[in-house]
């Protein structure tokens, strides 16, 4: 059985998966961090090859941004736990309901 991958799909894992990202930053497992980056990418691309992503396409930009600005030798941002989960647990909630 294969799960069709909509965008609430998607955008559930790649919570999950940014999720997994910063829970490695905090252990500094840089290895493992970089992996869960390129995870992360690969989930944004795609979800920019939906076409029903409309103004999606920019929220994926700008949460690339962050996990690049993370990567980056003087990130900028900070995202909290509460943050990341406030934001994708609608994705989920309606990943879960669809």
């Amino acid at each position: 059985m294969s799960t069709e991958r909509t965008t609430y799909f998607l955008m559930a894992n790649l919570g999950s998966e940014i999720a997994r990202f910063f829970a490695l930053k905090k252990r500094n497992n840089r290895d493992d961090m970089l992996r869960s980056a390129e995870r992360a990418f690969e989930i944004m691309r795609q979800l920019t090859q939906h076409q029903n992503i409309g103004n999606g396409k920019q929220e994926v930009a700008r949460l690339k941004m962050i996990i690049e600005d993370t990567l980056s030798d003087s990130p900028q941002f900070v995202i909290t736990p509460e943050e990341l989960n406030s934001y994708f647990l609608p994705f989920a909630e309606r990943a879960l309901t669809t």
